[in-house]
């Protein structure tokens, strides 16, 4: 056999095997160019007591509500300067328990340093709802920090948040074993 003869017998083969489609595909592919993505550079930081929150309502002896939020130290990230920008996703998983009816949310605050008014805009907008768990249970939460500008330094702050309740009694939410990850994507 000749080349061209040991060629079609191949293809022949082929087609038999795999289906016409199969030889047709073998004959006209060509080498596909490697397409390299950009990594995500990831930044993580763990917390054995994570946030916290409290609020009581009481009505003896006159009707008032105390409590607050327990913060934690931010995960503080420096943006590579390699992109103009990059969009972060931010994932915060977590063990916690709640006390009262809620309602029991977890977000996390993002900006350029502390104290700052400039609070970054994530997506969702709104805190991510917690179901209410008197029992310890598991979640993560995920929530997205678009245009981080390369070059700077930002701050993120996972914070768990409850209301008063509208009746005498108790709204409490406390998170342990918190994995705070923020993982930066150049856009392109």
């Amino acid at each position: 056999m000749n080349r061209k003869t040991t060629l079609i017998a191949s293809l022949t083969a082929v087609a038999v095997s795999c289906g016409t489609a199969g030889a047709v595909a073998a004959v006209r592919s060509a080498p596909v160019p490697n397409v390299f993505l950009a990594a995500p550079v990831q930044a993580s930081r763990t917390y054995v007591a994570g946030p916290e929150a409290t609020y009581e309502r009481f009505t003896k002896p006159y009707p008032h509500v105390t409590g607050g939020i327990g913060e934690v130290e931010p995960l503080v990230a420096a943006v590579p300067d390699q992109a103009k920008t990059y969009d972060a996703l931010v994932t915060v998983s977590f063990r916690y328990s709640t006390k009262g009816s809620g309602p029991f949310t977890v977000e996390v605050n993002a900006d350029t340093k502390l104290g700052a008014s400039d609070d970054l805009v994530t997506s969702p907008k709104t805190p991510a709802p917690i179901t209410p768990s008197a029992k310890q249970a598991s979640e993560t939460v995920q929530f997205v920090v678009p245009a981080l500008k390369g070059g700077k330094t930002y701050r993120f702050q996972p914070i768990a948040n409850t209301k008063a309740p509208k009746k005498a009694g108790k709204n409490a939410i406390s998170t342990s074993g918190v994995v705070l990850t923020v993982q930066l994507t150049p856009r392109t």
